[in-house]
């Protein structure tokens, strides 16, 4: 009968220890509710229209405003700024002053996808910390008021959703617009 030898006996101890050492201790993956609760803590549950920086603006070459440039804000549970990924609507209403909802007549909707890194790219102003939007305005939508209600409306990966809203001034708009209008009927 042949006998191990103790320096055997030590190198498949280690070995075994090694081997033991080597094995996996993490902890299983997490279950979807947990996964869903730590994704919360971190993804966008509200969004805010920057009101002194969402107004009418040019999108072509001349100077007279053709549409709004929406400015939104996104912020975490935390309350702290926030990168949004999802779908937004925007809206545009006639103004009801004086009105529990001031929202009027829907005039107008706009819908914009944040998906890829190429549309938080196309979107995201680094300087502002913000998201733009170009909303060209169909000039037929507008009325004779000079004051619009404009929604966002956010709907997150769980198609739940959270809104703002904003009163926009647009007396400088309408003139303008309604000027370049009657001298492109003096001209026709």
């Amino acid at each position: 009968m042949q006998t191990i030898g103790r320096p055997t006996v030590i190198t498949a101890g280690a070995l075994l220890m090694i081997l033991l050492g080597c094995q996996s201790t993490s902890t299983p993956p997490y279950d979807a509710t947990t996964q869903r609760a730590m994704l919360e803590t971190i993804l966008t549950n509200q969004v805010r229209l920057v009101s002194a920086m969402t107004q009418p603006k040019s999108f072509d070459t001349d100077a007279l405003p053709d549409g709004i440039e929406a400015v939104i804000q996104a912020f975490d549970p935390q309350g702290e700024p926030a990168k949004l990924t999802g779908q937004l609507t925007f809206e545009l209403y006639t103004y009801r002053p004086a009105a529990a909802d001031p929202k009027g007549t829907l005039l107008q909707s706009w819908n914009y996808a944040v998906a890829s890194d190429q549309d938080q790219r196309g979107y995201w102003n680094r300087r502002l910390r913000a998201y733009e939007f170009p909303l060209r305005i169909d000039p037929q939508h507008l009325t004779t008021e000079t004051q619009y209600v404009l929604l966002v409306r956010h709907n997150n990966l769980w198609n739940e959703h959270n809104t703002d809203q904003t009163v926009l001034d647009f007396a400088e708009y309408i003139a303008r617009l309604r000027g370049q209008i009657t001298a492109t009927n003096r001209n026709e």
